[in-house]
């Protein structure tokens, strides 16, 4: 027997390689797509899609060869675990019915099901990889033909459409299709093969084992949240046989062997000894009637607990999907050599690592009102590593800056009546660079010496530039400088005492808002 959580959590440590396997296509494809170059219908730049098509598979192939390599180990040692763990499990349950246990390796029929189950799902998880190979290539030939209608429609720019190319290649990564037309994520299908994989292969043990101790019931596992189908059989005794007059037969009251049934898809369900006379079972009529009714709270809305665990779900889903968007325009910006397309990118960046803090926040609300646990597994993106993650958080500040900036200097042209171009927190220019109209400051009588000029733009709040960036004129707390962009000269200078009504005012509202 194994438990929820343990089925639950089975796929963890090796799920981050199949996420990076999906994470390296996106990146492999992002870059080739920027580098791709000029997106035209002549025959020289098709050459060049060609080209690119055999690059990227080759280059898929060999994440494909690296994932198989490096997971062969872990799976095994997850199966191998399962099955130990399991039949101790049962074997405590045998024991405190007086039974003689032996342990799963003098088992021949358990080893025999381990390994067998270990194979199918091996090959399994291999037949799904080697499928990303050919839906990454796919994945780039619709992004690059996306492109390309778009510029020769004059619909978008070379730069829109590059990044518009990149965002739907980041959006459809690396699908596994199956043959019904049923398509996930490298990663959810890996998951579900793993989870499905163990669950199925220790209920072969699980059987095995009982028709060697000559038992015929088991009690099957239970856990808030269950899919509504598997409410009604879940915590409930049955019989192996069929032949027991009190409990009913197992495979048919539980669909076990089918994929909707006991230790079907994605089934945290399992099964295990039980005695009557000797077992108390495990779950009470109010246990599972608990299970069944448990529901939660959110913004007022009352969900059932397995609702609840769907929005969840959504919600993560959601985040991974924006994460592996970041790291295709991460990819992309390295990639560029157009020094505009990179600023463009930079820009899809910083947005849509704004747009991730906001999902974040929404999950963190979500889970403290539904009182869920937060299963970081499911949000993670393994080629979203550290370093990934502080460059969103900066990237999501600058974007909140920007947005607090924005409200700021709306207030400071409607109640201070200032026109032109205002910068909070200006960048500050070479200095050095600038001569200065002493004369010219001196005839006004402002008697501002050069050195104090220079630290009325160091330390300046606000920038307002005019005519069409001629002049720039710069605002402190001790006094301003306006100075001609074009002939590298302060033209001016004067302290704070003599601003007049609207500088007072645009100075007032900025220590008002400004945090």
């Amino acid at each position: 027997m194994l438990t929820p959580d343990y089925l639950d959590s089975v796929a963890d440590e090796i799920i981050d390689l199949y996420a990076d396997l999906e994470d390296g296509i996106i990146r492999d494809i992002a870059r080739s797509i920027v580098k791709a170059g000029e997106v035209t219908s002549s025959a020289g730049w098709q050459a060049v899609r060609l080209q690119h098509m055999g690059l990227l598979y080759d280059d898929i192939i060999r994440l494909v060869s690296e994932i198989t390599d490096a997971s062969s180990a872990q799976i095994r040692g997850i199966f191998e675990d399962a099955g130990v763990t399991s039949v101790d499990a049962d074997n405590a349950i045998y024991r405190s019915a007086g039974l003689d246990v032996i342990p799963i390796k003098l088992m021949p029929d358990a080893m025999q099901a381990l390994e067998a189950g270990l194979r199918k799902t091996s090959g399994h998880l291999a037949n799904l990889t080697m499928t990303t190979a050919a839906q990454g290539q796919q994945t780039f030939i619709r992004a690059i033909t996306l492109a390309e209608m778009q510029i020769e429609s004059g619909a978008y720019g070379y730069s829109a459409a590059i990044r518009n190319a990149v965002k739907k290649a980041s959006a459809d990564g690396a699908w596994v299709q199956f043959p019904s037309g049923h398509r996930d994520r490298v990663d959810v299908a890996a998951r579900r093969a793993i989870l499905t994989g163990v669950n199925q292969t220790v209920a072969t043990i699980s059987l095995s084992h009982a028709l060697m101790m000559g038992s015929d019931l088991v009690e099957t596992t239970a856990h808030a949240g269950a899919r509504p189908s598997h409410v009604t059989w879940q915590g409930r005794v049955f019989s192996l046989s069929g032949r027991s007059a009190k409990y009913p037969e197992f495979t048919s009251g539980t669909g076990y062997g089918t994929g909707e049934g006991l230790c079907g898809y994605n089934c945290r369900h399992s099964f295990y000894p039980y005695f009557d006379g000797l077992s108390a079972p495990a779950y009470s009529a109010a246990k599972l009637d608990e299970y069944s009714q448990k529901s939660v709270s959110y913004n007022g809305d009352i969900l059932t607990y397995y609702d609840a665990t769907q929005v969840q779900r959504g919600m993560e889903r959601k985040i991974r999907e924006t994460k592996r968007e970041l790291v295709g325009l991460d990819a992309a910006i390295e990639a560029a050599d157009d020094d505009s397309l990179r600023g463009d990118l930079k820009g899809d960046y910083n947005k849509t690592a704004s747009d991730l803090k906001t999902l974040e926040r929404r999950l963190k609300d979500f889970l403290r009102q539904a009182g869920l646990q937060k299963d970081s597994s499911r949000t993670q993106v393994a080629g979203f590593g550290h370093s990934q993650a502080q460059k969103a958080v900066w990237a999501a500040r600058r974007v909140q800056t920007d947005r607090e900036n924005a409200i700021i200097i709306s207030k400071i042209k409607k109640e201070a009546g200032i026109r032109g171009t205002v910068e909070l927190n200006p960048t500050i220019p070479d200095v050095k660079a600038l001569s200065f109209d002493d004369e010219h400051i001196t005839a006004r009588g402002h008697s501002v010496t050069l050195d104090q000029a220079l630290e009325y733009i160091a330390s300046a709040k606000i920038k307002i530039t005019r005519w069409n960036g001629k002049y720039e004129n710069y605002y402190s707390d001790s006094g301003a400088a306006f100075v001609d962009a074009a002939e590298s000269k302060i033209r001016t200078a004067f302290s704070a005492l003599e601003y007049d009504e609207k500088t007072r005012k645009m100075m007032e509202v900025l220590r008002r808002y400004a945090k």
